[in-house]
């Protein structure tokens, strides 16, 4: 069973990844074939994501080549209560439950649905996880890692702010 769940995993990342390094290629051209080359690299992140939507496509572009993405079978935990939380995820398909650990309380209503954003506060204040997060069907997520995070706000310092009211 593990040996399959890693396998799988590397198909699907690898399905997801490009061999050209999409980041050299929007530095080398113009803006405004920057634009259009983010709308169809990102777009369908984008239109899954709300956090996305409306935002300046550097923004958008810059954040969206930080982002990795992995799936999740119904059942498995995306991250477990007590851990150190260092991912901010983005939900793009499926459901997740916040539960308590051990038990079957659910948290503020308990379920996140496609769109949905989570881990903020354990990215931001380095705090531990205060739920389990289970995915309730086949989930594709995308996450962002603390490294990358830090990596990106000198050039969004507004960034930390706009994720701690979006976790408020």
């Amino acid at each position: 069973p593990l040996q399959r769940r890693i396998r799988r995993f590397y198909e699907y990342y690898l399905e997801r990844k490009s061999v050209f390094s999409i980041e050299s290629i929007l530095h080398e051209v113009s803006s405004t074939l920057k634009h259009e080359l983010c709308d169809h690299f990102f777009g369908d992140i984008v239109s899954d994501v709300p956090f996305f939507q409306g935002r300046d496509p550097s923004f958008v572009a810059l954040v969206c080549l930080k982002l990795e993405p992995f799936f999740m079978e119904a059942g498995e935990f995306v991250c477990r209560k007590g851990v150190i939380g260092t991912e901010l995820y983005f939900l793009r398909k499926g459901s997740v439950h916040l539960r308590v650990a051990g038990s079957a309380i659910k948290v503020d209503g308990g379920r996140l649905f496609e769109g949905a954003c989570f881990g903020h506060e354990m990215l931001l204040v380095n705090v531990r996880q205060q739920w389990d997060v289970q995915a309730v069907t086949y989930c594709e997520l995308l996450y962002l890692s603390k490294e990358a995070f830090q990596q990106l706000t000198p050039s969004y310092p507004g960034l930390r702010k706009e994720l701690l009211d979006a976790a408020a």
